[in-house]
C-alpha cells in the first residue's frame, strides 16, 4: 500500500504549516517543494484544506525561487483575491457588531477575522468565507429583527413552531445578505447536549482585542482552544485548516495552564475532543504541546484509533462527512461519558431537525408526524451512504 503521508503535495503542505509557526530558513520546505510534480494539484489541495494563505506566504517569504515564476505569480493573484475578500468580510463584521451594540446586544466573533488577526497575525493569513458570532440566547429574537432590518434574511424558512424548536434544540441560525455575506449566529456551542463549553461562561470570560483599530470581543485563549477542538471534533476534522487553527493558537500563547485545562476538559466531558485536537496539532504540525499532554492521549487506545482514522482521512484528501454510519460511530467514540453518548444517540435518532422538515415539509398542525419521519429518513440515508461505498 502506498504511504499517503509521503505524497509530495501533503509533505509540502505540512512542511509549510510547520515552518510558518516555527520560522527558519525554509530549507525543509525547499526540499518538499522540489518533489512537487503537479502544481495545480498542490494548489487545489491547499485551497480545499483551507490553508492556501499559509502555504503561499511561507513559500513567498522563505524560498520563492523553489517554485516556477509563473506559478508564484498566479498564486500571488489568488492570495490577493483572498485578502480583499477577507477585508470586505471584516468590514461587514464591524458593521454588524456596531449595529448590535446600538441595540444593546453583546456579541463575540468566532473564528473568521478575529481568529486570523489574533492567532495568525493578520486577516489575510487565514481562509474564511463567512462570519460567525456568539450571542446570548435571550437576544436571538432581537438579533433576528435587527439583521432583517439591515437587509439580511434567514437562510432557512421555518414555520413558527419549527423556529421555536430550533432555538430550543439547535445552536445556530444562518443569515445571508444581498452582498453575499453569510452570517452564522450562534447562541450555544456545538454539541451542547453532549458536554462542552457553556455560552454564559464564555461571555463571562471574554476578552477585548483590536480589529482594524476597532475594539471587539474575543473568546479567552483557553475557551478558544476548547471551542476549536469541540468544533473540529463535531465536524470530524475534515480539513487541515482546523488542525492549523489549533496549532497556531497553541503556538501564539507564551504559557498555558495545561493541568487546569485538562481538569476543565474532564469536567466538561470533552477530554478526548481536546486531546485529539492537540495530538493532531502536535503530530502533524509540530505544535508545542507538552509531553505530559500527549502522554494522556497515547494512554487512551480509543483516542489513538480515532487519531489514526482522522490522520488517514486528512492525508488522503477524504473525510467522514459523507459517510453516515462512520461519522456517527466517530461521534460516539469521541465522547468519554456514557450520558453524553446516550444524549448524542437520542438526538441523532429521535429528535426532528431541519433536514427532516426539508425532506417532508408539513404544516405545524402535522408536526407530530416528524418522530415517525425521522427514523425513515435516517434509514434511507444510511443505505444510500452504504451503497455509495461499494
Amino acid at each position: 500500500m502506498k504511504n499517503i503521508a509521503k505524497l509530495p503535495p501533503h509533505r509540502a503542505l505540512l512542511r509549510a504549516l510547520r515552518q510558518e509557526m516555527a520560522g527558519g530558513d525554509g530549507a525543509g520546505l525547499r526540499g518538499a517543494i522540489a518533489q512537487v510534480q503537479d502544481w495545480d494539484d498542490l494548489l487545489q489541495k491547499a485551497l480545499a484544506h483551507g490553508v492556501f494563505p499559509s502555504l503561499y506566504r511561507r513559500l513567498a517569504d522563505t524560498c520563492p525561487g523553489a517554485a516556477p515564476p509563473e506559478v508564484l505569480a498566479a498564486w500571488r493573484r489568488i492570495y490577493l483575491v483572498h485578502g480583499r475578500r477577507n477585508l470586505k468580510l471584516t468590514g461587514e463584521l464591524l458593521k454588524v457588531l456596531a449595529l448590535f451594540e446600538s441595540q444593546g446586544i453583546t456579541a463575540i466573533p468566532l473564528k473568521g477575522p478575529v481568529l486570523a488577526h489574533v492567532v495568525y497575525g493578520g486577516i489575510a493569513l487565514r481562509q474564511f468565507y463567512d462570519l460567525d458570532l456568539l450571542v446570548r440566547p435571550q437576544d436571538m429574537l432581537v438579533v433576528k429583527e435587527v439583521l432583517i432590518s439591515a437587509g439580511y434574511r434567514p437562510l432557512d424558512t421555518l414555520t413558527p413552531k419549527q423556529e421555536r424548536l430550533h432555538f430550543k434544540r439547535a445552536y445556530e441560525l444562518s443569515f445571508v445578505h444581498p452582498n453575499l455575506t453569510e452570517l452564522d449566529i450562534h447562541w450555544r456551542f456545538p454539541d451542547f447536549l453532549g458536554g462542552g463549553l457553556d455560552a454564559d461562561t464564555a461571555f463571562a470570560r471574554k476578552i477585548q482585542v483590536s480589529l482594524e483599530g476597532k475594539p471587539v470581543y474575543s473568546l479567552a485563549p483557553e475557551d478558544m482552544l476548547l471551542f476549536l477542538c469541540l468544533h473540529g471534533s463535531f465536524d470530524a476534522w475534515p480539513t487541515l485548516s482546523m488542525v492549523n487553527d489549533v496549532a497556531r493558537l497553541v503556538y501564539s500563547q507564551e504559557t498555558w495552564d495545561w493541568t487546569g485545562l485538562m481538569s476543565r476538559a474532564d469536567r466538561l466531558g470533552m477530554r478526548r475532543r481536546l486531546l485529539l485536537g492537540l495530538f493532531l496539532a502536535k503530530e502533524l504540525l509540530e505544535a508545542p504541546v507538552p509531553a505530559e499532554v500527549t502522554a494522556r492521549a497515547n494512554a487512551d487506545p480509543v483516542l489513538m484509533a480515532l487519531y489514526q482514522q482522522i490522520r488517514g482521512k486528512l492525508l488522503a484528501g477524504s473525510s467522514l462527512e459523507t459517510k453516515f454510519g462512520e461519522k456517527n460511530l466517530f461521534q460516539l467514540k469521541i465522547r468519554e461519558r456514557l450520558k453524553d453518548k446516550l444524549a448524542f444517540a437520542w438526538v441523532r435518532t429521535a429528535v426532528s431537525q431541519k433536514a427532516d422538515w426539508w425532506w417532508v415539509p408539513l404544516p405545524d398542525y402535522l408536526y407530530w408526524l416528524y418522530p415517525l419521519i425521522r427514523p425513515l429518513r435516517l434509514t434511507i440515508q444510511y443505505f444510500i451512504s452504504a451503497g455509495g461505498r461499494k
